[in-house]
């Protein structure tokens, strides 16, 4: 019952949204560090295949602390194992200066759209405005 609630609303894409935009963050320090190591490859994800797996993984799991604990959800997309990492050339910092700007943008919005989910959802189970 509870499952079908989170699975009817943008929590699931919201939450691999925020799990891809954190490993591309990664990604991006390490090119900034990596800017001037010879042979260094530039990395980074690829959002379109990144996502399109968490549509068809769609589904939330709640963390179970212990072992009396409910299960809650279904099991998909946590982990950041199945996130595409694609390489390419070499870091140039202006290029990987604009991936931060564009890449925080995208965790902030996804953020605020989760909570949003979450405020509506706190609504409709409380009743009231």
């Amino acid at each position: 019952m509870i499952n079908r609630v989170f699975e009817k609303t943008t929590i699931p894409l919201m939450e691999r949204l925020l799990n891809v935009t954190s490993v591309r963050q990664r990604l991006i320090a390490s090119n900034i560090a990596n800017a001037y190591t010879p042979g260094y490859a530039n990395k980074d994800v690829d959002f379109e295949q990144s996502l399109a797996s968490a549509q068809q993984k769609q589904g939330i799991e709640g963390l179970r602390t212990q072992e009396g604990h409910m299960p809650l959800g279904t099991s998909h997309s946590g982990s950041t194992a199945d996130i595409a990492v694609v390489s390419e050339g070499t870091p140039d910092m202006e290029t990987e200066m604009g991936k931060v700007a564009e890449n925080q943008m995208l965790y902030t919005t996804a953020a605020q759209i989760m909570s949003g989910t979450f405020k509506s959802l706190l609504t409709s189970v409380r009743g009231r405005v």
